[in-house]
């Protein structure tokens, strides 16, 4: 009976010492106890399968499995905590580690420092983890030191990162969701991560990035790391297909159509009403990590009119007009050159064909004039400015036939809303399918906040002369003189073929 005593009474301990094992070696069981240190006196965290998700990508990275990770998340769904965890998990196990965690403003490193601190210095922690230790300095200048040299940094975009090298970068919300639209702000996001972030692992080829935040934009900053290799997980709050995820110990989840994250605190009429109130483009980004929503930011795809693209050949169309955008790099990062072909008929402009490309001026040069005697083109607009004002000239004294150089205005999006009236009226056909058309309604569903805008810029271009010009379109004119015809003179003219002649 006294040895059965002994047995049940060493069983707690073996427990609470297994259970510290655990946390010292899986991210996932360290987690529950980080949360509730932060937040006393809330209900215990619900570890759902995303939780798991999440923690088995940064297992992953501190193994040394990946190098590279995007986790998309949308927002309250306790990134930042996991970013704490993980950094105070890391340092607990090597407290020589040096991190760096980014984040958009000074505020909110802060507030992860003051967390990160507070979790090291609690004393379940120190039973952990016994060499690991901060320094008494506290937090300075961004900073918190442990005693062998190691620690984490705060940065924000724009910061100083000089003599501070890292081991470990951590990027969380680098960006707020009402800077995306802003160009200057993703253009400074962009260099501070190549031309400061980057440079500062102390381990080209073993040092860990990690971005943790929700999607703003097509061109955001994990745009950029997936286009580079990074792994990813994403976490739309609700999905409508079927995926699979790792969630630990040589497991998966199987997250079936329909099914959203957090059902307790947000069922699928919770996100829907956060829908209806934020509107279809920044749910659709920040909530279901689509940066470009499916009804169109700007530019709504359903108010196009549609057509079989096989039932309108050529000759079909009374005018044909080609709308470009010119850039003369071949840079696969640089603009593209785009050709847009529309075809009058009845009224209304069909699109028969997009051209795009990165192309040297040589090259884009050869391809205006291929591309007008490939569709027999009656006008061809080009942007005046940049590479289209040469190619007017040179086009001008080169062929039989001169482009019309088309001065743009306002900025970008002024120029296309003001043009949508056509679109809205259903003047403006889109083909049911074609090659280039997915390319083409990915860009115009992400306008503004699109990596690239050219095919926009050539569509607004055309928009803008059809609407100023209503009159062309239906008017034919004599190939020898240029001046309108009568319609006696119309229908003999017709009787006979005659050379197609630039507006």
């Amino acid at each position: 009976m006294a040895r059965r005593r002994e047995q049940g009474a060493g069983e707690p301990a073996l427990a609470q010492l297994q259970m510290a094992a655990l946390m010292r070696g899986y991210l996932v069981m360290f987690l529950p106890w980080v949360f509730a240190l932060l937040h006393p006196g809330h209900k215990p965290l619900v570890m759902h399968w995303y939780l798991h998700a999440m923690c088995e990508a940064f297992q992953k990275a501190a193994t040394g499995t990946i190098r590279r990770i995007v986790i998309n998340v949308p927002p309250r769904h306790l990134k930042s905590i996991t970013s704490v965890a993980f950094v105070a998990w890391m340092l607990g196990r090597n407290p020589r580690l040096r991190v760096m965690l980014a984040t958009y403003g000074a505020k909110l490193s802060r507030e992860h420092l003051e967390k990160l601190q507070r979790v090291i210095n609690s004393r379940l922690y120190q039973a952990l983890f016994p060499g690991t230790r901060l320094t008494k300095s506290g937090i300075g200048e961004q900073v918190l030191s442990t005693t062998t040299g190691g620690g984490c940094r705060c940065v924000t975009v724009g910061g100083a990162t000089t003599g501070f090298g890292a081991d470990i970068i951590i990027i969380d919300d680098a960006m707020k969701a009402e800077d995306i639209t802003s160009e200057a702000r993703r253009e400074e996001l962009d260099r501070f991560y190549s031309g400061t972030l980057l440079t500062r692992l102390n381990n080209k080829r073993c040092g860990l990035i990690i971005s943790i935040q929700q999607r703003l934009g097509e061109d955001d900053l994990p745009a950029r790391l997936l286009e580079a290799g990074a792994e990813h997980l994403c976490l739309p709050a609700c999905d409508d297909t079927e995926t699979v995820h790792d969630i630990g110990f040589g497991r998966q989840y199987r997250r079936q159509p329909g099914e959203v994250l957090r059902p307790d605190d947000e069922p699928r009429e919770v996100l829907d009403s956060y829908r209806r109130e934020m509107g279809p483009r920044d749910f659709a980004t920040q909530y279901l990590q689509l940066p470009a929503a499916l009804e169109g930011n700007v530019i709504r795809i359903d108010r196009f009119a549609r057509f079989e693209l096989d039932e309108f050949p050529r000759e079909r169309f009374m005018k044909l007009v080609q709308s470009w955008d010119t850039a003369t790099s071949e840079e696969l990062r640089a603009d593209y050159s785009v050709c847009m072909s529309f075809g009058y008929l009845e009224g209304k402009w069909y699109l028969l064909d997009v051209l795009r490309g990165h192309f040297a001026y040589p090259k884009l040069r050869d391809l205006v004039i291929a591309q007008q005697q490939r569709w027999k083109a009656n006008l061809v607009l080009i942007e005046d400015a940049g590479a289209g004002s040469h190619l007017c000239q040179d086009l001008g004294s080169r062929s039989d036939w001169r482009p019309r150089p088309i001065r743009p205005e306002a900025d970008k999006i002024t120029r296309m809303v003001g043009q949508l009236a056509l679109v809205e009226d259903g003047e403006i056909l889109l083909p049911v399918s074609a090659p280039w058309l997915d390319t083409l309604l990915s860009e115009l569903r992400a306008f503004p906040t699109c990596k690239h805008d050219d095919q926009v810029d050539a569509l607004s271009q055309f928009l803008k002369w059809a609407k100023t010009h209503p009159s062309w379109a239906p008017t034919e004119y004599d190939p020898d003189t240029g001046r309108k015809l009568r319609p006696r003179r119309r229908e003999r003219l017709k009787r006979r073929p005659g050379r197609r002649t630039m507006d």
